[in-house]
């Protein structure tokens, strides 16, 4: 498959004018780059015939005789892309030949669940999106199958393929996932879309740019039929441009992690006071006096009874809401407000981890399970 790259923002107009000379002069089976002899770009590509990466290289001139260098290289599109360490202020990707949509536009999702097949099903149909199936849970594949993904396999395998990087999966993952990425030497965009703290955003993202990555912040608030994906960052409009329904992309331009710290304030709300709910409801029947705070409840709080019978549905996800609650609790720290409360909240949750995926669960049970005493958990 032939990919062309055109290294030189004052090229890029003119390489798109010469979609004839492209697509006869990078007809083969190796990816191209093209640049203007002797510029920084092409020597930030270190593709020099000596290099292994580069099998030729040709001088050309276009056809408004601009003088341009065709490199061809073997690397895959991540591996090529890690190589230009300034990427993206020089350098444009652009159509060169039909492998453009597989080696270019393939996205990766890490990994598939229940948001994350979401996330994918905004992309299929736009580009290619694909994931690693090895070792994961017939749940995932089923997931994945239902959201038309390819599976390539490996980590490693997925890493070279995809030119984008949505990570999806608990917020406690989040670091470990990154680190695999950056461990395999990724070069292209990496999503972080996790619940995390600003905090440890920033860990990920010098992670993940240290091996080659650049990082695009991000943050999932909505359910799985319509989710609105925030995006922050460097390269943050480029992904956006990707999504279609049910995925409404919103870019913020508050701060490199301001997708992060918009999910944890939101769901500070959302998730805090489920947690707080619960626990208040569990203290007044430990207390005898359920049936009067639910009257009173009733009487004065009415919307309150529609909130304990969506919080009861919620809990089968409170294995996973743990660590988000210790993720506000940084967020708040970070900024000198007092976090004890997510700290707390968090503990409720942990509480809860055995109703994992079970949507069976009843007000009884939940409880029963905050009520028993810390050593039985």
């Amino acid at each position: 498959m032939a990919l062309f790259i055109v290294c030189d923002p004052l090229l890029v107009p003119q390489a798109r004018h010469d979609r004839g000379f492209d697509d006869e002069a990078i007809a083969g089976s190796e990816n191209v780059c093209v640049s203007r002899p002797g510029d920084p770009a092409s020597a930030a590509l270190k593709l020099s015939p000596n290099s292994g990466a580069c099998t030729a290289q040709h001088p050309i001139r276009s056809s408004a005789g601009l003088a341009m260098t065709v490199s061809f290289t073997s690397l895959p599109w991540p591996r090529l892309r890690a190589n230009i360490p300034a990427w993206p202020s020089f350098c444009e990707p652009f159509i060169g030949g039909p492998g453009y949509r597989a080696a270019m536009d393939a996205v990766g999702i890490l990994h598939p669940g229940e948001m994350g097949a979401a996330i994918a099903a905004g992309l299929v149909g736009t580009t290619e999106v694909v994931w690693a199936g090895e070792a994961r849970s017939p749940a995932s594949r089923a997931r994945a199958d239902a959201a038309d993904l390819r599976d390539v396999g490996s980590l490693a395998a997925l890493a070279d393929t995809a030119a984008v990087l949505i990570a999806v999966c608990p917020p406690d993952a989040a670091a470990q996932v990154a680190a695999s990425v950056a461990t395999l030497g990724f070069g292209g965009l990496y999503v972080d879309a996790n619940a995390i703290s600003p905090t440890t955003a920033r860990t990920i993202d010098r992670s993940v740019t240290t091996a080659g990555a650049t990082y695009v912040d991000g943050g999932i608030i909505g359910g799985p039929g319509a989710p609105r994906l925030f995006l922050s960052g460097e390269g943050a409009a480029v992904l956006a441009a990707r999504f279609g329904p049910p995925v409404e992309p919103v870019i913020l331009d508050c701060g490199t992690y301001a997708a992060s710290a918009l999910k944890m304030t939101y769901a500070g709300w959302t998730k805090g006071t489920t947690a707080l709910l619960l626990a208040l409801n569990a203290a007044a029947r430990g207390l005898g006096i359920e049936d009067a705070l639910l009257a009173e409840w009733e009487r004065s709080q009415p919307a309150l009874s529609g909130r304990i019978k969506g919080s009861v549905r919620s809990t089968r996800k409170a294995w996973r809401w743990s660590g988000e609650m210790r993720e506000i609790a940084q967020t708040l720290a970070d900024v000198g407000i007092p976090a004890g409360f997510y700290s707390s909240a968090a503990d409720v949750y942990d509480r809860l981890h055995s109703l994992k995926d079970d949507g069976e669960t009843t007000l009884e049970e939940i409880l029963g399970l905050l009520l028993r005493p810390d050593g039985e958990h």
